[in-house]
């Protein structure tokens, strides 16, 4: 990391989230590989707390830079292993929705073991989410789409939104870097969207984004 990122990532630790089970609002959204934090930042806007979750500690540090430059007080970062913060610190049916854009491919055969969705772990996400409340996903790997829709729509408790839980992206979605490298690479570009199965809390009801707006 360079200087300035270098001084972002002091900051990491202000957004953190505490230790222990999180106590989360209604409308908040966790985001899986929060990369260079684009679609987190741009979430922040929708939603009453967003929560971005990645390995790389120099995507981290550009999130923090973003989210101090654009005055954001309801975003938070975590460094770690999603599985892992999933399991303890995000309690059964607490979050409003997911977001994974663009989950390394792992494009060998061998190496599909090692791919973010697969049935274990979709079984961990759907747990997470609200009644009512939505995985939303996006690829440029055609087969890797294919493969998750394999294994949400095999899901306990998940019910696609679109044919095979294929969606329009959503208007809010940026493209990131990573995506338009893709679409200048000619690669299709795949959303899904699976939603948990219940009724949202009364209350308000299903959000905007939940709407799929």
């Amino acid at each position: 990391m360079g200087p300035q990122l270098q001084q972002a990532w002091r900051t990491v630790a202000d957004l953190a989230m505490p230790a222990g089970r999180w106590e989360l609002p209604r409308r908040s959204v966790i985001e899986i590989g929060s990369g260079m934090g684009d679609s987190l930042t741009a979430a922040a806007t929708r939603w009453d707390l967003v929560i971005g979750i990645d390995v790389h500690v120099r995507g981290l540090a550009a999130t923090a830079r973003a989210a101090q430059r654009a005055g954001l007080t309801n975003l938070r970062l975590v460094a770690g292993d999603a599985m892992e913060v999933l399991d303890d610190q995000v309690g059964v049916g607490a979050v409003g929705e997911i977001h994974i854009w663009f989950p390394d491919p792992w494009p060998k055969a061998r190496h599909h073991k090692r791919r973010l969705v697969r049935p274990a772990f979709a079984e961990v996400l759907a747990a997470r989410l609200a009644p009512g409340g939505v995985l939303r996903l996006a690829t440029d790997i055609p087969s890797y789409a294919t493969a998750m829709q394999a294994v949400l729509g095999r899901t306990p408790g998940l019910s696609p939104l679109g044919p095979a839980g294929a969606v329009a992206r959503p208007a809010w979605r940026p493209v990131t870097r990573y995506e338009q490298a893709g679409i200048d690479a000619g690669r299709t570009i795949t959303d899904l969207a699976f939603r948990r199965d219940g009724s949202p809390p009364a209350a308000g009801g299903p959000s905007a984004a939940q709407r799929g707006e």
